[in-house]
Order: structure tokens, then sequence, then C-alpha cells
């Protein structure tokens, strides 16, 4: 079984605000009109699809209009709600928000369920979801109540909800968020839900903590600490913010699995790819460096036992990470690496399929 962990950060965007991406900045245009140009095909595809489930009223529905007219520079106005969370979805599935990442790892849940008709083909659709449920868990780690009570926050909640509806009423599938809290001074870790009778997020389970801030560290290995106390796979999959997970690369995660039959290997890599190598100069630099370090660097430390944990893609054996006492460590520069410095002196095996 796998989880996959995401931990964010407050003001780390979710779904990209309608308003942001939609005004003309210095430059001269927006970065509605700006990706729109970009992914011209993915756009026709977006607003073809909105034609044919009925999101518009007809042909000349004034927000369709605008869209087929809309020129280079110029801010898009759109009234039905709708047709905008639909095309906020569109920009931040171009680029680097949390709902790609989500979109990305979500592509398991189609993965496990079409394995499972292959493998079981008497199965019903309710066995195929509880073989989904039981086998994979996307754990969320966010800051849910933190929106809610700051006003200018709200709609991160908002988009919260929204997600974890979604992926409910599409894919009948339950995410699992790691929320903070505070009763009577003192605090708790949360596991949160949606909820489909109430169609709200609630309370699943909590830990109790202690009275001082329940972070000793910086916020990401203390968000992964956190979050480690509701993950139930056998598996650990640590996954940052602004990534996504091609779906043709997920349909090899049941094989990747397969490394840990070895009870020595503890740890194993997966290589990234850098998809805004062409937004520009800075974007191709980090693309090559990285490449250079997925394709020849890591593969080689590996042949020479001295293959570590860069934080992501990365997939733990869970009970070593009990055993570590987390997947990373509270230092400035790579707080990923610390988890398999310990790793390596414990004898296991840091893998790079």
């Amino acid at each position: 079984s796998l989880t996959i962990m995401t931990p964010t950060a407050p003001g780390e965007e979710i779904i990209y605000d309608f308003n942001e991406i939609n005004v003309v900045q210095n430059i001269g245009f927006t970065v509605l009109n700006y990706l729109i140009r970009r992914h011209h095909l993915e756009f026709e595809n977006e607003i073809n699809g909105m034609i044919r489930e009925g999101v518009f009223s007809g042909q000349n529905d004034p927000d369709l209009q605008r869209i087929l007219n809309l020129k280079w520079g110029q801010p898009l106005q759109i009234e039905n709600e709708e047709v905008k969370m639909r095309l906020r979805l569109w920009a931040s599935y171009m680029f680097q928000p949390f709902a790609r990442t989500l979109r990305g790892t979500m592509h398991y849940v189609g993965w496990l369920d079409l394995y499972a008709r292959i493998q079981h083909p008497s199965w019903s659709l309710e066995a195929r979801k509880e073989y989904t449920k039981e086998t994979f868990q996307m754990l969320w780690g966010c800051y849910y109540r933190l929106f809610k009570s700051v006003p200018n926050m709200n709609r991160y909640a908002r988009d919260m909800e929204y997600l974890l509806k979604y992926y409910w009423e599409h894919y009948r599938f339950k995410i699992d968020a790691a929320d903070l809290a505070t009763y009577e001074k003192m605090n708790y870790s949360v596991l949160q839900g949606y909820n489909p009778a109430t169609g709200t997020i609630e309370d699943v389970n909590k830990v109790k903590l202690t009275e001082v801030s329940p972070f000793a560290n910086e916020g990401k290995p203390g968000c992964q600490t956190h979050m480690r106390r509701f993950a139930m796979g056998e598996v650990i999959m640590t996954f940052d913010i602004n990534q996504d997970f091609y779906v043709e690369e997920m349909s090899k995660m049941p094989h990747l699995l397969t490394v840990f039959d070895d009870r020595h290997v503890a740890l194993a890599g997966y290589p990234e790819d850098i998809f805004t190598e062409d937004y520009g100069l800075i974007g191709k630099f980090h693309a090559v460096a990285d490449r250079t370090f997925n394709s020849g660097v890591q593969p080689t430390l590996y042949f020479l036992d001295g293959r570590f944990h860069y934080g992501h893609p990365d997939h733990w054996l869970a009970a070593i990470v009990d055993a570590l006492c987390g997947v990373s460590r509270s230092y400035p520069v790579n707080e990923d690496i610390f988890g398999a410095y310990e790793l390596m002196l414990r004898g296991d095996i840091a893998s790079s399929p």
C-alpha cells in the first residue's frame, strides 16, 4: 500500500485566483493571456469540453463569446462562476499550484481501478473502490482552520473544500488532510476529510501534542513529521506542491513498489522532469542541471552505494520512517538528505530504479 504525502504552507497557491491571473501586468498582458497563447490547443480542448458538458447556455452565451473573442492584452470578463472556476483550474493545471499536483497524484486511482478490472474481472465497482481505498492514501498537509479563521485566506479554504468535494464526486475517493488545532491551550494534529452527507470538511481523528509550538523546526520537515502520524501506507512517497505526476509515469507505480520486496531496500528514488524548462533561461539552467543529476549522477551514486534522499519524489519504507523519526530534518540548506544519511548508517539501501 502507498501513501503520498504533500505538505503545503500558508500562502502557497491551491488554485490560482481569477483576479490575479486576469489583471493586466506592467508588461502589457495578463497571466491568462500568456497561458492561453502558450497552451492554445489545451485551452481549445477545455472550452470544447465545457461546451459539450453544457456549462454554457449555448453558442451565443455571453461568457463564451467573450472567451472566443479575447484579444492579447485584454482581461477576460466572466459572469458565470462555474466558468470562472473551470478557467482557474485550467490555468492552475498549466503551471505549479497544488491543484496540478493533486491531479497528477490522483491518476493512481484510475490506474488501480484499471489493474483491478484486469486482474479481477468479476469484481463489482464497489469492490474495486474498496481495493483502491485499501491500497492508496493521498495525504495533504494543510492549514484549513487557519484558512477559515483569517478573512484574507478564506479563498484557500473554499478552494480546499472544492478539491476534496470534486475528487469525491468524480472518483469516489476521499483525500485525507492533516491539520493543526488548539483545544483548551493544547495543540493537536488533526486528520480531516470530506463528508459527503454534510458536504463539509470534518475532523476524523486527532493526536494530542503539547502546549508549546507543535513545530519545533522549519515548516516542511515539521509538516512532514506532523503528517506521518496519519500515513497508513506500507510505503510513503514524499511529494512537493510544485510537482505533477504524468499519467503514463503513474502507471509504473505498482512495479516501482516491488523494489521493496528486497528487505534491504528502505528508500527508492524517482527522477524528475522540470516542465518549466522552456519558460526562461533560469528554468532551462535548472532543468539541464537536474537532468544531468537524475540521469548520470544518481545512478552512478547508486552503484557506489552513495545514493541519498533528495526530497522528491522519493519512496520510503514506512517502518524505517518511524525508526528514523521522519523523512527530513530541520536544516536550512538541504533538509531532505539527512534522513538518508541516517538510513545509510543503519546499513540500509537507497535504490535508484
